[in-house]
């Protein structure tokens, strides 16, 4: 579970909170990589009023998580205001493609080998554009 892992690894900061639920969700895209594949063939694209509420209930669930954090966040400080689905959205498609979208990125990165360090780099990196975005460090 997601939500059960980033709490876990999180320490009250909101900052510290958001990372760790985007490694959450990036370390099970990578040991699922068609985790939410699944979700969109089976679910989403289904006409039958459980499967409607099971989507429900998991686009609820990530966007009050986030929306709790990114609201902790602007009350201390740390984070600014965002559009909580499209961060929500953000979040999915960055995680998702690296291990779905594997061989555009085997091609993209070159000569350096895919593989579980290779994950956590990425992993690293897509928290500190979400954290730090692409301003120049002072």
């Amino acid at each position: 579970n997601v939500d059960q892992h980033a709490s876990a690894k999180g320490d009250g900061n909101p900052r510290e909170r958001l990372r760790a639920r985007v490694l959450a969700l990036f370390r099970l895209n990578y040991a699922y990589p068609y985790f939410h594949q699944l979700i969109v063939d089976e679910i989403a694209n289904m006409h039958v009023p459980a499967a409607r509420r099971l989507l429900q209930n998991l686009s609820d669930t990530g966007l009050k998580s986030y929306g709790d954090i990114i609201d902790d966040g602007a009350q201390d400080g740390t984070l600014r205001r965002v559009d909580n689905a499209f961060l929500f959205i953000a979040i999915i498609g960055m995680t998702h493609f690296f291990t779905t979208g594997a061989n555009v990125v085997k091609t993209t990165i070159g000569k350096r080998e895919y593989n579980d360090a290779l994950a956590e780099q990425y992993g690293d990196f897509i928290c500190d554009l979400l954290l730090n975005g692409l301003h120049a460090k002072p």
